[in-house]
């Protein structure tokens, strides 16, 4: 995301939200993981209303297309149309213990993740602060419609949370500074 510790930080929940998920993606399929994450989107892409946002060369692959996410007029910094939404798919490229990258910019912009990848991702966030999806199984209409229902009062409060540990903790600066504090 292009924002500030300030403006990201004095962010908050935005209930005029759209309700069918969105998905910022590319068409990358390099690896078994890309190829996995590809191959799902296009399979729930025919199951559920979803908007896809990335580089044109997507265009071709999901009947949803909405065009680049930093090109939107409303929304000139990078992926911050995230906001708008309800829940976003964060598909990360494989999965690894330990690392995860698709969950943040949506908890920044108050969307629920729905994710796969990190396979102990609670031990770094709280449980109800995303929504796994298994894409190596079988995916039906009905558990799509249960992934992107809206919110709840409880995950709200767990996204609260999260976005705090993202801000507070995770970023660079005060990662940097509880390092030198415990030297």
């Amino acid at each position: 995301l292009d924002c500030d510790y300030e403006f990201l930080s004095s962010l908050t929940y935005n209930q005029a939200r759209i309700q069918k998920p969105i998905c910022i993606t590319t068409n990358k399929a390099f690896t078994h993981g890309q190829r996995q994450r590809l191959n799902f989107f296009k399979k729930i892409d025919n199951l559920i209303e979803i908007d896809f946002y990335g580089k044109n060369n997507i265009s071709s692959l999901f009947r949803t297309y909405k065009g680049p996410p930093e090109r939107s007029p409303e929304h000139p910094r990078d992926k911050f149309i995230l906001r708008d939404y309800n829940v976003s798919f964060s598909i990360e490229n494989g999965k690894r213990r330990n690392f995860f990258t698709r969950t943040q910019e949506s908890m920044l912009c108050w969307t629920m993740p729905i994710y796969w990848g990190c396979p102990n991702l609670e031990d770094f966030f709280p449980e109800f602060s995303y929504r796994y999806v298994n894409i190596e199984e079988k995916i039906t209409p009905e558990y799509l419609a249960h992934l992107t229902r809206p919110v709840e009062k409880n995950e709200l409060l767990a996204l609260e949370e999260s976005r705090n540990l993202i801000l507070r903790k995770y970023n660079f600066f005060p990662f940097i500074d509880n390092i030198l504090k415990d030297l």
